[in-house]
């Protein structure tokens, strides 16, 4: 700990205004103002001692209220900028054009900008939007509220205190605007929805202040559930645009912890309850067993799930009769991943339960003789290189999940267990994987090029199925740092241009989202290979020190 003499120094090295021996604030500008605050910030750090001293709790209550003063301001700049990022002609006040921008919209630009995580971003924007006045700036600003009036008076009055913590207002927020759409999708006027408004918000208003955040957040739940009943119609004759808004899908996520037990929650309308329910009576009908299907063990709900499961993938694999196309046209695919050391010990495992009397050095053998016949089976075309020449394959360092080797060499990349996944699920059983493979809906993707030809040189710009598996099955979503849209959300990209002779392959190929692909073809993003792999640099705004990243959501 620094001496109180010290941390004294910091302050007086700041240059201030100073009037008849006294700080001339009017004069101060923003900048000094926020040196001044990091400033105290350090002196009371350099004033705490390392071991807890009387009245530390009071002093740590203090503190936390003079950071919690601060939250009107941070709400404050939210809707600021909101405004200047929606309206085109205020865009140079954030340095950013008129037209393609490196952010989505306004959540995006704060949250990259700022280092936030999305939905803090976007909690910030509507607390904005509904608890500080309305301004004259606000391209999107409810009609109905005057510029200098506040949507939510009482709450906006609390807000404005800067006591309250930030969840307990997105949580009487988000209760409120549900609210609001659940009254208007059963008829309600607005006038009844404004006097709706104003009851809850009244009656929020008298508990957020003296309630936990999570004494607030069980309080507000219960209170929906009770206005919602309300709402209903006592004869359950509910409208169209009432049912429609019931009607969700959601993934609760493992049971239990179980890594191969997912529960997913579904609320259908009467179109899918009867195709659900006619697949799920296929299933289970009685007269529909052979007579090798008596060991059959499963339950109802166990041959019901399988069903649906398994109808959903043969509906994946003929995705050209429907409407649920991926990008550019290419259609959505289940993509699983697995390394090959745990494949090769699930084969062992399983070889060694089908063939328990075959010693161990002979089953070793019979897998070797089944290689080298698929081997023989491989077209001699995947080894070879766009001028003839035998393709060199590079394999990445083998992953590990002995400590001592990654200390050893320093590369924690390579500390990690089997890969054995999809896309979406962090682990998929190997002997799943194996039946996958053999499904119609399910392609195995080698990246090293010994099963398919990866590169068709500058013969066609358009990527081929089997180069596209590839790279999704690589990149497995937007390859720009700080983007999250999986893979089925993206498009292909030809690193160096096809108006650049840049060939069709997975080596010039990249997975990204259409709002970064346009965003990089309006020169908002620059592509950079540092040691082989492909890295951005960001929108100064974004990354101020233009340093190449790389995307690691998608990655890890």
């Amino acid at each position: 700990m620094t001496t109180t003499n010290e941390a004294v120094s910091v302050l007086d090295t700041l240059d201030l205004p100073i009037i008849d021996g006294r700080v001339a604030w009017d004069s101060v500008t923003p900048d000094q103002l926020h040196d001044v605050i990091r400033g105290a910030a350090k002196e009371l750090d350099t004033r705490e001692e390392d071991v807890p001293t009387n009245g530390v709790l009071q002093r740590s209550l203090k503190f936390e209220e003079t950071v919690r003063a601060l939250s009107p301001l941070q709400h404050r700049f939210a809707g600021l900028l909101q405004d200047a990022f929606n309206d085109p002609k205020l865009r140079e006040t954030v340095d950013l054009s008129e037209g393609k921008t490196p952010f989505r919209d306004a959540n995006d630009l704060i949250a990259k900008t700022h280092g936030l995580r999305a939905y803090e971003a976007s909690g910030r924007t509507k607390i904005a939007a509904a608890m500080t006045p309305a301004r004259a700036s606000d391209p999107e600003r409810d009609e109905n509220i005057v510029v200098g009036q506040t949507k939510l008076p009482l709450l906006g009055a609390l807000q404005a205190k800067g006591t309250l913590h930030p969840t307990k207002l997105s949580s009487a927020l988000n209760m409120l605007e549900q609210l609001d759409k659940e009254a208007e999708s059963a008829g309600k006027d607005q006038n009844f929805r404004e006097r709706l408004r104003t009851v809850i918000e009244k009656d929020l208003a008298s508990k957020i202040e003296h309630t936990t955040p999570e004494e607030f957040g069980r309080y507000v739940g219960r209170r929906k559930k009770d206005v919602l009943a309300s709402i209903d119609p006592p004869d359950k004759n509910f409208t169209p645009r009432q049912t429609e808004a019931m009607h969700n899908v959601w993934c609760e996520g493992p049971v239990r912890g179980n890594p191969d037990a997912y529960k997913w929650s579904i609320i259908v309308d009467a179109e899918g309850n009867e195709v659900l329910s006619t697949v799920e009576s296929l299933a289970n009908n009685p007269r529909a067993k052979d007579e090798d299907d008596d060991f059959d063990s499963r339950t109802r709900g166990q041959r019901s799930m399988h069903a649906i499961r398994d109808a959903l993938k043969f509906a994946l694999a003929n995705l050209e009769n429907s409407n649920l196309r991926g990008s550019s046209g290419a259609h959505s695919q289940v993509v699983v991943l697995a390394d090959y050391p745990t494949l090769m010990q699930h084969l062992h495992t399983e070889l060694a339960e089908l063939l328990p009397d075959i010693t161990a050095v002979k089953r070793e053998q019979l897998l070797a003789y089944l290689a080298e016949a698929e081997l023989a089976n491989t077209s001699a075309e995947s080894a070879v290189d766009d001028e003839g020449e035998g393709a060199e394959i590079v394999f990445p360092p083998p992953k590990t999940t002995n400590l001592n080797e990654v200390l050893n060499d320093e590369n924690l990349d390579r500390l990690q267990p089997r890969i054995s996944q999809g896309i979406y699920t962090p682990y998929i059983p190997p002997d799943t994987i194996l039946r996958m493979m053999c499904n119609v809906s399910v392609s195995p993707v080698t990246l090293t090029g010994q099963r398919q030809v990866l590169s068709i040189g500058r013969k066609q710009r358009q990527f081929t199925e089997a180069i596209r598996r590839a790279i999704l099955a690589r990149d497995r979503g937007c390859a720009v740092p700080g983007c999250h849209w999986p893979a089925a959300w993206c498009e292909l990209h030809h690193i160096t241009y096809w108006s650049n002779n840049g060939e069709t392959s997975t080596e010039n190929g990249l997975m990204m989202c259409s709002h970064h692909h346009k965003a990089l073809h309006a020169n908002m993003l620059q592509i950079e290979r540092v040691n082989g792999e492909v890295r951005f640099k960001l929108h100064p705004l974004i990354d101020p020190a233009q340093e190449p990243r790389q995307n690691y959501f998608w990655q890890n």
